[in-house]
């Protein structure tokens, strides 16, 4: 587990990133990396698309500025939609409010107190971070047997369904960056059409004053 889980930490001030990373991985002695800021929040999926994340601390206030309009609980809640099992946790300032929207992550942690209490918070990270790899371990052996069922003809109308879901899963994370390429796609295919539209029309207006 630990050879291959990463833990991220979203943060809005490098300084305190780099601290926390640094306690981080001498609590649970498993590789930190700070993600860096976006301008939106749907943009960090690519976090959950990278298949070596085990757990995500998050800054609840990213936006100390007002530049971003953001949260790290809107963080948290579309990483949660595209991984609902990965560790996901909230750095609060003592008797923050959050609204009720305290189910979307593991656990608020008070930041004084992560840093106090490093290897008790880091043990009960570990501990998710083994049943979230345990639980992706077993879907996968799950996946790759409904699949040799589907080529071998063996799925039934159940299994039809419980493979399209696990496929609606996968394809997820990866759904933010695919519309994007989309919209750039179209919008490429757009101004190439009014550029040969235009070209159209002054080589038209070129052919017509020749003799």
């Amino acid at each position: 587990m630990s050879e291959i889980a990463t833990i991220f930490i979203i943060h809005h001030d490098p300084e305190q990133a780099v601290e926390l990373a640094r306690q981080l991985e001498s609590c649970t002695h498993m590789p930190v990396q700070i993600a860096a800021l976006q301008l939106a929040a749907p943009d960090y999926a690519d976090i959950a698309a990278d298949s070596a994340t085990g757990a995500v601390l998050i800054e609840q206030e990213l936006d100390p500025h007002l530049a971003l309009g953001y949260t790290g609980l809107d963080v948290a809640e579309h990483l949660r939609r595209m991984r609902p099992g990965l560790p996901i946790y909230l750095l609060v300032n003592r008797e923050e409010d959050l609204g009720g929207r305290e189910a979307v992550v593991e656990d608020a942690i008070v930041k004084e107190e992560f840093l106090q209490r490093c290897p008790v918070y880091a043990e009960r990270i570990l501990r998710a971070i083994g049943r979230y790899l345990e639980a992706m371990s077993e879907r996968d052996r799950r996946y790759r047997e409904l699949v040799a069922h589907k080529l071998s003809g063996r799925l039934s109308e159940s299994e039809e369904a419980e493979l399209a879901s696990y496929r609606a899963e996968i394809e997820l994370p990866f759904a933010g960056s695919a519309i994007e390429q989309a919209k750039a796609w179209e919008s490429n295919l757009r101004e190439e059409e009014k550029l040969l539209t235009q070209f159209s029309s002054e080589l038209k207006e070129l052919l017509g004053k020749l003799p």
